[in-house]
């Protein structure tokens, strides 16, 4: 039985069973189908995120934050592309934007949430739509889906710029040079 075994090991290690030559392109078969596709140089591994959406506001988290459910039934926490709004909570990033606009906290976090309640005035149990553009990054650094809102067809991000509700972000994105226009002082 011993001998036979080995023969048996041998011929499929040498390639002589053909039942082998199945097995072995069963098994890359099945290694391939496992392996995620890697994106090509240049390749955009989100694209089939990238698009416009509609759906409800569900919640308003913060000026440039809010949670949205698509009409697919899913649910995404969109950051609001190329604004950002003062911020309320976080003590830390409160206290550099206190520091870098020469104001106090207490001023940053009141125009915080007055942007706040602006967006949750004009969002909240409405339906939007949402477009998650060609050539920016799919989410930030804390995981919100990075997008433009529109409400009735009105640019969100914008709005709230020319209402001094939020300031320009630095990063690049489509719509920067239309917002740079739009963009008022602070409201302070």
């Amino acid at each position: 039985m011993n001998r036979q075994l080995n023969r048996t090991l041998h011929q499929l290690m040498r390639g002589k069973n053909p039942l082998s030559i199945l097995v072995l392109a069963g098994l890359l078969a099945f290694a391939y189908w496992l392996e995620p596709p890697t994106p090509r140089r240049g390749q955009d591994e989100h694209a089939a995120a990238r698009g416009r959406y509609e759906g409800r506001c569900i919640r308003v988290l913060d000026g440039d934050t809010i949670d949205v459910r698509a009409d697919s039934g899913e649910e995404f926490r969109l950051r609001l592309l190329g604004v950002d709004c003062m911020e309320t909570h976080n003590e830390e990033k409160l206290a550099e934007q206190a520091r870098r606009l020469g104001r106090t906290t207490e001023q940053v976090r009141r125009l915080g949430e007055r942007g706040r309640d602006r967006t949750r005035a004009l969002l909240l149990r409405q339906a939007i739509a949402w477009e998650v553009p060609e050539g920016t990054p799919l989410f930030d650094p804390y995981d919100r889906m990075l997008a433009y809102v529109e409400r009735d067809g009105e640019d969100v991000g914008e709005l709230l710029l020319r209402e001094g509700l939020a300031e320009l972000r630095r990063d690049p994105h489509p719509r920067s040079v239309r917002y740079r226009g739009s963009a008022a002082p602070l409201a302070w």
